[in-house]
Formats: C-alpha cells, structure tokens, sequence
C-alpha cells in the first residue's frame, strides 16, 4: 500500500526555508544521499544572504543530517555532477566535492565557482558541460575542467 504519510521531519532554523532538493550519490561514496538547499528570507532583506546545504541520510524512515554547509546567498537550485554536485547560489555557480572531514565525519568542500549571473535559477548537467537559467541573462554554457578543476 502506498500512502503519502509523513514519516519524520526536520526542523530548520528561524526564516529559513528549503528551496532546492537533490537525490544524489557521490563519488567514491556508494550511499544515496538527500541533498537540501535553503535560503534564510529574513524581513529586512530584498535577497537572501545566507543560506544552507544539507546533506541527509535516511535511516529507519528517518532523516539523519550528514553534513551541512553554510553559503553566502539562497541556494536556489541543485544537480548531481559527476560525482559532485553543483548549486546555483545567488548570482554564482559552485561546485561542490564530497570528503572525509578531519574527525571522520563527511564535509561539503568548495572545488570551484563561476561568478557573473544575476540570479542563478535553473541548472542542468551533461558530462562536463553545465547550463545555466538566470532570471535576467537567459541561458549560460559553462565547461568544467576536471584537470584545473576550474568553470
């Protein structure tokens, strides 16, 4: 039987709010995580400064936090990539590696970033290539180059 009942729930912090959402697998690294971006839409703000990136692992039909990263705007999209995955926040693309942190925990680690949009909505991959929606500039095309690691 399939029912849409609520199984376990995270509270977030004051004024934040989950707006992008990912299941993904990283590299080296065979478990299936869920991946949050969140934005904090404080009163005072015309956008967001701050955000989040959560990294959740269900256990017994629980969420379970695995890793968070703290960003500097509202993390309003989301994609796996290639092994990584890659966040539109505010006007940047970054690309985000997985690793062992250094007390054995897992840890999100900026690889690179591309700066130059106006408000980075929509992103989608294809092996190396990374297409952006902005809300002002249209469609971007970015590479990455897995050699420099760069956009």
């Amino acid at each position: 039987e399939q029912t849409f009942e609520v199984r376990h729930c995270f509270q977030m912090e004051s004024y934040e709010l989950a707006i992008s959402i990912i299941s993904t697998e990283f590299a080296d690294d065979a478990t299936s995580y869920l991946v949050v971006g969140t934005a904090f839409a404080l009163p005072d703000e015309s956008e967001p400064h701050r955000g989040r990136i959560l990294v959740f692992n269900v256990v017994d039909s629980k969420l379970v936090l695995v890793a968070e990263k703290e960003t500097k705007g509202a993390v309003y999209c989301l994609a796996a990539f290639n092994g990584k995955i890659v966040a539109g926040i505010n006007s940047r693309i970054q690309v985000f590696r997985w690793r062992d942190g250094e007390d054995g925990s897992k840890d999100l680690d900026t690889e690179c970033s591309h700066h130059g949009h106006v408000l980075s909505l929509y992103i989608q991959t294809r092996g190396d290539f990374i297409v952006v929606g902005d809300l002002m500039r249209s469609i971007s095309l970015l590479l990455y180059k897995s050699m420099d690691q760069t956009l």
